[in-house]
């Protein structure tokens, strides 16, 4: 009798008890996914150290040259709405002022 609650509890044990097939596959998956996990992330950071660098060496120098060339024209163009706006705001004091001289008499 002994002997046959032990073979039932030995094929009720490899029936329904999923523990160590369970457990290694999480073990592996576990693996897999941190592998994958690392090799993206050390990818990334060798695209985002060769950005940086590119920006470094390269956009820098050229963003200076670009602003050195096109800076003083764009200051000039400035200057000049300036003055026209200087000037059409004494036009428009000027007339103000004789709008009011006339009105007093």
């Amino acid at each position: 009798m002994a002997s046959i609650i032990k073979d039932t509890g030995e094929i009720w044990t490899r029936l329904f008890d999923h523990r160590p097939f369970i457990q290694g596959e999480v073990t592996f998956f576990l693996r897999e996914f941190q592998d994958r996990r690392d090799d993206r992330e050390v990818c990334r950071l060798f695209k985002i150290l060769e950005y940086s660098t590119e920006l470094g060496q390269n956009r820098l120098d050229r963003a200076e040259t670009l602003g050195d060339q096109h800076l003083p024209s764009l200051k000039a163009n400035l200057d000049v709405a300036l003055s026209m706006c200087e000037c059409v705001l004494q036009k428009e004091n000027e007339f103000d002022s004789v709008c009011t001289f006339v009105y007093f008499f």
